[in-house]
């Protein structure tokens, strides 16, 4: 299936990119109650960003979905391991600030400093808890 075909309402993307199953099951398991992602910002091109932002936030998702606490370099290491992917470390600090975002499914990302209170090494965990 191609990327275009899967968000097929929102123009720009239809250069018959190919996704494969692993990638758009997660894309369901991501966005399967809202909206197709909507990325924005000052320098912010549909046309040439969409597939990769919406690639990257895919990626982070499929680390961070189980729970365990990570630093974005910890995700880093995942992601080229697992999806063979380089995604820069500033855009994966990015992609879990979207995933906060209402139009990113307002996911709760805890932080915490690893190390003590001095510690200037972040860790970010999805919080899976279910809320009443």
């Amino acid at each position: 299936m191609t990327v275009g075909s899967l968000f097929s309402g929102i123009g720009g993307i239809d250069k018959g990119e190919t996704m494969g199953k692993t990638e758009m099951i997660h894309i369901l398991d991501l966005f399967s109650y809202q909206q197709p992602p909507h990325f924005d910002g000052a320098v912010y091109d549909k046309e040439k960003d969409l597939v990769r932002l919406t690639g990257q936030i895919l990626r982070v998702w499929d680390i961070i979905k189980d729970g365990q606490w990570r630093t974005v370099d910890e995700i880093h290491s995942s992601i080229i391991v697992e999806h063979n992917e380089n995604d820069p470390e500033c855009s994966i600090s990015a992609q879990l600030r979207n995933l906060r975002k209402a139009r990113f499914g307002g996911h709760l990302i805890d932080k915490q400093r690893r190390g003590g209170d001095l510690s200037a090494l972040w860790e970010y965990r999805l919080d899976t808890d279910l809320k009443d």
